[in-house]
């Protein structure tokens, strides 16, 4: 049975959001800090290692913080049915919303394919893995070299789940460089490279994608950073390394 939400006053309700707009600040401040320097100083070599060692660090606050989470009584898993026509979870709002650094906020399913950039087809291509099920093409959004060692929050790319009900997407910018061309390179190739804000909720979850999520108010958003390389039809763009906003932020993702 699901315990009745209390009432949210007035003041709470504008201290939730203030502290919300507080730690996305702050997060964005640091991701952006941190890999402009990297960029524009061309440490490549400290970067690597520097990355390297967070995300240790990264996945021992996750273990911690995770080992005090409920436990997710889930859902029975369905790889059968198509999830379009639950309209229990359609009439929820599954598009995939994505806000630029200017603030502006589109669907990308409304967006035409000539404006459409490398984070668009992405995580256009990502949602829609998760919704079809489609998990045998899960890993290929992910590097080798992370395939290989999953330092990062997704420990079995390689792994079997149903259709996901993902709604409520948004996919905010916090930095993004333009073309494979660039000053920045990834195991020796230039690429584009950008690192994005996810969050969303589980309609009804199984718990076989994402267990963390236990009640469906949690939102735990996730940091994901993308390099792309090529363009146009060879274009090709992957997951190189993702982890919880939680990690940089200390407790954030709680219930609404």
């Amino acid at each position: 049975m699901r315990k009745s939400k209390k009432a949210v006053l007035p003041e709470q309700q504008n201290a939730i959001i203030e502290n919300k707009k507080r730690d996305k600040r702050i997060v964005r401040t640091i991701l952006i800090t941190v890999f402009s320097a990297l960029i524009v100083l061309g440490a490549l070599a400290f970067g690597i290692t520097l990355l390297q060692d967070s995300s240790k660090k990264t996945e021992e606050i996750i273990r911690q913080k995770d080992e005090v989470y409920p436990t997710l009584t889930p859902f029975p898993a369905d790889f059968t049915t198509d999830i379009e026509t639950i309209h229990e979870y359609t009439s929820l709002g599954t598009d995939i919303m994505y806000e630029y650094s200017d603030g502006s906020i589109f669907a990308i399913e409304n967006l035409s394919e000539n404006t459409k950039h490398e984070g668009h087809r992405f995580f256009e291509n990502y949602f829609g893995i998760l919704k079809k099920g489609e998990y045998e093409k899960y890993p290929d959004l992910f590097t080798e070299s992370y395939t290989k060692t999953p330092l990062g929050f997704e420990k079995e790319p390689s792994r079997t789940f149903p259709p996901q009900k993902v709604y409520d997407i948004l996919v905010e910018e916090i930095m993004r460089t333009k073309g494979s061309t660039g000053d920045y390179t990834y195991e020796g190739k230039k690429c584009a490279f950008g690192i994005y804000r996810v969050s969303y909720r589980i309609y009804r979850n199984d718990g076989y994608f994402r267990p963390d999520l236990y009640t469906e108010n949690l939102i735990r958003p996730l940091i994901v950073e993308l390099v792309t390389f090529g363009d146009g039809k060879d274009e090709m763009t992957f997951i190189k390394n993702i982890y919880t906003e939680s990690s940089i932020v200390p407790d954030y993702g709680k219930e609404e």
